[in-house]
């Protein structure tokens, strides 16, 4: 079946990684109905590296659009309205795709026809090198807010910026409400995603380019941080499930490297909160992946005994 998805790229001074990302699109074994790129106040020679890529391929659907709007989300809220398909898929400027990304998502998509986001496995590069991989575990279905953060979790490279297609009509105003800079995708895909039907496949198709050659940001980080610190303290408190709070406290220890712990935690509860919500995470994932190692073990020691 023929599944029409366009693909949103955001880009923001991404001149010496823009054209590996586009070129990775292009080379997919299922091509998009069409790349849309939303510049996004770049200052750098973004622009003409994506103009050239167009000249050279006139048979290709390649748009080049602008917004004016700071931020990452409004980027993709952007390329969203501009597209004509039935799906969207997302990626940020400066990652790629492996050559079978759209082909696992389009199975995705046939066999689960009824759902709304897609997505598929990720892992990470640093100058060129493969640093961290990240692999679920197997196939993740998700059909309600517990279930999804539960997993979320449970399994690295679940969800990020760059490995999701989702239904274009899921996409509305509300999209830019959470345009917080870091890790904004995070919170509007927490929300979708627990109120949607969500499968994510068991397939390494993107790479994070975690590299820091451009940057992707020209205002007070610290200020920033401080503002999304204040929403994960919310949402820890309003959290109804363990694995949702776990979430949030990790969300809140990762802005806390950028602004600094004392401005973090203000009040000492909310320290010994996060802290033992930390440790619990440590002792479970350890305690998992112990249990993981001794039955590959077990495995082996029983396939020689056969």
């Amino acid at each position: 079946m023929k599944n029409e998805i366009d693909i949103i790229i955001s880009l923001y001074n991404k001149e010496y990684e823009i054209k590996k990302c586009i070129k990775s699109v292009l080379e997919q074994t299922k091509t998009p109905k069409n790349i849309i790129v939303v510049n996004n106040n770049s200052i750098d020679n973004s622009t003409d590296v994506v103009n050239e890529i167009i000249k050279n391929n006139p048979t290709i659907n390649i748009k080049l659009i602008n917004e004016s709007r700071q931020g990452a989300q409004y980027s993709r809220h952007a390329g969203a309205m501009y597209s004509s398909s039935k799906f969207v898929a997302f990626l940020d400027g400066d990652d790629y795709m492996l050559p079978n990304h759209i082909e696992v998502v389009n199975d995705l998509i046939n066999k689960y026809s009824d759902f709304d986001v897609f997505c598929s496995s990720y892992i990470y590069e640093f100058n060129n090198q493969i640093s961290n991989s990240r692999n679920i575990e197997n196939i993740i279905i998700s059909k309600n807010k517990e279930i999804f953060f539960k997993n979320y979790f449970y399994n690295r490279g679940m969800l990020c910026s760059s490995n999701i297609t989702c239904k274009k009509s899921l996409i509305n105003n509300k999209w830019i409400e959470y345009n917080d800079r870091i890790g904004e995708d995070l919170n509007i895909w927490y929300n979708i995603i627990s109120n949607t039907k969500f499968v994510c496949a068991n397939n390494n198709t993107i790479i994070i380019n975690k590299t820091p050659i451009s940057s992707n940001s020209s205002i007070d980080q610290k200020k920033m941080a401080s503002e999304i610190t204040l929403k994960n303290k919310i949402k820890l408190k309003e959290s109804s499930f363990f694995y949702e709070k776990i979430v949030f406290a990790r969300r809140m220890i990762y802005v806390g490297k950028i602004i600094g712990v004392k401005h973090l935690f203000s009040k000492f509860h909310l320290l010994l909160t996060v802290f033992f919500l930390e440790l619990f995470r440590i002792l479970i994932l350890k305690f998992k992946n112990g249990t993981d190692t001794f039955k590959r073990k077990l495995k082996i020691k029983f396939t020689k005994i056969l």
